[in-house]
C-alpha cells in the first residue's frame, strides 16, 4: 500500500449538492482546480490509486466562512479525484492552458470512487483562512 498526504490553503473543498454539476459552477471549479493541482502535485508522477483505497480529510473552516455540510464536501472531493462524468458542462476556468495538466476529462488521483474502501472525515472551526488536509492510500 501506498499513500499521499497533502494540504489545500486558503480554499474550502469543493462541494456536491445534488442535481446541479459542481463541474460548470465558478467557485466549485476554483476549488476543483485547486484539489486537482495539490492532488497532482503530491502523486509526483505516480499512477493513480486503484483499489483498496482509503480518504482522510480535516476540513478546517476560517473564522467568518460559512461552513457547508461535512458529507457535501466528502463527495466534493471523492468526485474531484476522479475524471468527470463525460456529460459534466465543465466551466471554463478549466479551459486555460495553465490547467491542462488536472484536465477534468483524466483523473487526479484516484480511477474510480467507487473503489474507496474507508472514509474518515472531519470538520472543525479555525482562526485562520480555511484549508483542508487530505490522505489518500492504497494501490
Amino acid at each position: 500500500m501506498r499513500g499521499v498526504k497533502f494540504i489545500v490553503k486558503g480554499e474550502l473543498p469543493p462541494k456536491k449538492d445534488g442535481a446541479n454539476s459542481m463541474w460548470g459552477k465558478p467557485l466549485e471549479a476554483q476549488r476543483l482546480i485547486a484539489l486537482r493541482t495539490e492532488a497532482r502535485r503530491a502523486l509526483r508522477n505516480q499512477p493513480p490509486f486503484e483499489r483498496e483505497i482509503r480518504v482522510e480529510l480535516i476540513v478546517v473552516v476560517g473564522d467568518g466562512e460559512q461552513a457547508g455540510d461535512l458529507d457535501n464536501y466528502i463527495s466534493g472531493v471523492c468526485d474531484g479525484l476522479q475524471t468527470a462524468d463525460s456529460q459534466a458542462c465543465l466551466h471554463s476556468l478549466f479551459q486555460e492552458a495553465r490547467h491542462a495538466a488536472i484536465n477534468p476529462r483524466r483523473w487526479a488521483a484516484i480511477t474510480d470512487d467507487a473503489r474507496i474502501v474507508e472514509i474518515r472525515a472531519e470538520k472543525r472551526q479555525g482562526s485562520d483562512p480555511s484549508e483542508y488536509r487530505l490522505r489518500i492510500a492504497g494501490h
